[in-house]
């Protein structure tokens, strides 16, 4: 997945592996793991798109 929101272009073009999806403050987050680096953040899911490759 690669960050949708074209205001968060740091991480764009990015793989990661989605570990956990958690629901905070009514809002849904996921945590994933980046492929390259092996560094888990937690996303939003407004973040994120898939990649068709």
């Amino acid at each position: 997945m690669a960050p949708d929101n074209p205001r968060k272009t740091k991480n764009r073009g990015r793989k990661c592996m989605i570990l956990a999806f958690e629901l905070n403050d009514e809002e849904l987050d996921i945590r994933v793991i980046y492929l390259d680096t092996s560094r888990e953040v937690l996303l939003k899911f407004s973040d994120l798109k898939p990649i068709t490759e």
